[in-house]
């Protein structure tokens, strides 16, 4: 399982690795997909650093207090453990380390959020933005980190060291 896991995730990566003419139509589209993806990893991942920061270090005692209302068992060790999860995955979604792993992470985090804190209150603003973020997540898992990113760097370092030790 694990193996397909990493075979998925390094063949998302190859489709980043493309060389195009400059001059081509699909040269400047993969401009415009590689900074959209960085925009998106950049916007969630601050989000979510943002909000781990929150619970770890601002409102660790309000977080515990209302995963404890949610009816979480360990409400505390759910706080910090999710704080932590959003301040560490965060910063790796901004540098592109594991984007795929760490998208699907904060969408499974995201939809336990919309049904166990969001849905039972009805069409909240919070709602919308677990709406938005588990969309992004979602996205973020399917097409991968894109041409800037730390994942995109190894891969292709991986992939040159391979190639000259054919060659050899």
């Amino acid at each position: 399982m694990i193996a397909g896991l990493v075979k998925w995730y390094h063949d998302g990566l190859q489709n980043h690795h493309r060389r195009f003419d400059s001059y081509s139509p699909c040269h400047f589209n993969m401009q415009k997909q590689t900074l959209s993806l960085f925009l998106l990893r950049l916007t969630l991942g601050a989000i979510f650093v943002g909000h781990g920061a929150v619970k770890l270090f601002l409102q660790r005692s309000e977080t515990t207090e209302y995963f404890s209302r949610l009816g979480f068992p360990s409400a505390n060790l759910f706080a910090v453990g999710i704080g932590v999860l959003e301040l560490a995955c965060g910063t790796l979604l901004i540098v592109g380390l594991l984007t795929r792993v760490i998208a699907a992470l904060f969408a499974a985090e995201m939809l336990v959020a919309f049904f166990t804190a969001e849905l039972p209150h009805g069409f909240t603003p919070g709602t919308q933005l677990t709406i938005v973020l588990f969309v992004v997540s979602l996205s973020l898992t399917l097409l991968g980190s894109g041409n800037w990113s730390l994942d995109s760097y190894y891969w292709k370092q991986k992939r040159e060291r391979l190639e000259k030790r054919d060659r050899l």
